[in-house]
């Protein structure tokens, strides 16, 4: 089960990118390098370096050099202390939770419409995407894991359901939205997982994504997580598996709604020179080409930013051929709700942390599943105080 997301690799509608140069030289050219930062890792890191390669081998004028910073916390934290020495990246990969700390990070971003238009490249926002009990009795040790456990049971399980995970449309509609994620249909599929969990279906493996480890060694049974671990899962597994969307509840009304796109978006800093911004609208305008688009989506599974991308992977027969690959993208063309669009909140990577801990404390059995969720949103709303109070502008 597999659910998400698109490296976003653009998140045109309201994200930025970050750019940094470093000018090299020769005697007969001058190239201009753009430093991309990012955070993929296994089969999605070779994708990554494979597009800015054929990126590359394009054009004569830029060069693109992507550069594995860390996981998504680390590579944004690096960034923003890389910015305020004066020497940021050029391309910055940030996941979706982070752009409420991105947005709030003043003087630091760029719009990307401002760049692609300044450089003249042509940008249009319209054309981007918006959006177990049998195999326990037949022996198996771990029936079901999760990766990703807030982004998947909390998260996109509150869109799925269409139940609040914020306030005030879920933080969009203002920066002093509270965390809801206590309500009674949360509070009941946590306290299942619980008591999966005593019953041997469910087994805890990690926070991230180190579960999907579990899956694809055939040591778990099921799995949910991004659909971007779908290259790494078919990499490694030496098994044939399926994809199918999320689990819901039928008695909620209104599911299934759609789930939380994920990901990442690719921020532009502030700060450089005309021919610098020159070369990352070039490249931003390489990332939306259909082909390279398509070619990406089928390789890693993150969904493609443009219908022209996926009615391409359509036509080429990639869906029927690797039937469940359509999964992710499926899940997200429906209209949102305030509910289901997505969360808005400063210092999210922080929320999350608070989420994993009380949640372990449920999975553990020191605390109810009530009181968990209770502690967590407590936690997160003193963490969106804080972040409030020092970025009031």
């Amino acid at each position: 089960m597999s659910q998400r997301v698109s490296l976003r690799v653009l998140s045109f509608a309201r994200a930025a990118l970050a750019v940094a140069v470093i000018g090299a030289a020769t005697a007969a050219h001058a190239v201009t390098e753009i430093q991309w930062w990012h955070s993929m890792t296994g089969a999605n890191n070779d994708r990554v370096n494979a597009l800015a390669k054929r990126f590359n081998d394009s054009q004569k004028d830029f060069k693109v050099n992507a550069v594995y910073k860390g996981s998504y916390p680390e590579s944004m934290a690096a960034a923003i202390a890389a910015f305020r020495a004066g020497n940021a990246p050029h391309v910055l990969q940030v996941f979706e939770v982070g752009t409420g700390t991105m947005m709030a990070a003043k003087g630091a971003i760029k719009p990307v419409y401002e760049v692609m238009s300044e450089a003249g490249e042509k940008f249009d926002p319209k054309t981007y995407v918006p959006a177990m009990a049998k195999l326990k009795a037949s022996g198996h040790a771990c029936p079901f894991t999760t990766g990703w456990q807030t982004w998947t049971q909390l998260e996109s399980f509150s869109a799925w359901h269409n139940v609040p995970f914020l306030t005030k449309e879920n933080g969009f509609a203002g920066p002093d939205a509270k965390l809801v994620f206590n309500g009674p249909v949360q509070v009941k599929h946590i306290e299942n997982m619980q008591d999966w969990i005593k019953k041997g279906y469910f087994v805890y493996g990690g926070r991230k994504n180190e579960p999907e480890a579990k899956f694809f060694s055939g040591e778990c049974a099921m799995l949910t997580t991004s659909s971007a671990a779908y290259g790494t899962i078919k990499q490694n597994a030496k098994f044939k598996f399926a994809e199918s969307t999320l689990p819901y509840y039928a008695d909620v009304p209104g599911t299934p709604q759609n789930t939380i796109i994920g990901g990442a978006s690719l921020w532009i800093m502030s700060g450089k020179s005309k021919d610098e911004y020159k070369g990352v609208a070039k490249f931003m305008s390489f990332l939306s080409q259909p082909d390279v688009q398509a070619e990406f989506h089928q390789a890693t599974g993150y969904l493609p930013i443009t219908m022209a991308a996926y009615d391409l992977t359509k036509k080429s027969g990639f869906y029927e051929k690797n039937p469940g690959t359509d999964v992710a993208v499926q899940q997200m063309i429906v209209k949102t709700t305030n509910n289901s669009r997505g969360v808005r909140a400063g210092n999210f990577p922080q929320i999350r942390d608070a989420m994993d801990e009380e949640l372990e404390a449920v999975w553990a059995g020191k605390k109810t599943a009530k009181q968990g969720l209770d502690d967590a949103v407590k936690r997160g709303n003193e963490i969106i105080d804080r972040f409030n109070k020092a970025n009031k502008s």
